[in-house]
């Protein structure tokens, strides 16, 4: 597993905007790790987890909201918006 991690970040680092993207992800990590610990009064840890855990839930609900549906409709409504119509 850490052969395939090492060989991914490889032939990610050739790739042109690789560094734009990791550096946007790692500001918005941050960003989102300062606004649950200093906003909401969490630990550093728990501001960290709940950051990341954000983020990546975003991205999944992003990639279902397309013709691909995975969630039930309503949580399809609630959390990526209205269906749209083909």
């Amino acid at each position: 597993m850490i052969r395939r991690l090492v060989y991914a970040l490889r032939y990610a680092v050739r790739e042109q905007d690789f560094d734009r993207v990791l550096g946007a992800a790692a500001a918005l990590v941050i960003v989102g790790t300062l606004a649950y610990t200093l906003g909401e009064g969490w630990s550093v840890v728990d501001g960290f987890y709940v950051a990341v855990a954000t983020q990546t839930i975003a991205q999944l609900l992003r990639r279902t909201s397309g013709r691909r549906r995975d969630l039930p409709h309503r949580l399809q409504d609630r959390f990526a918006g209205p269906r749209q119509r083909a």
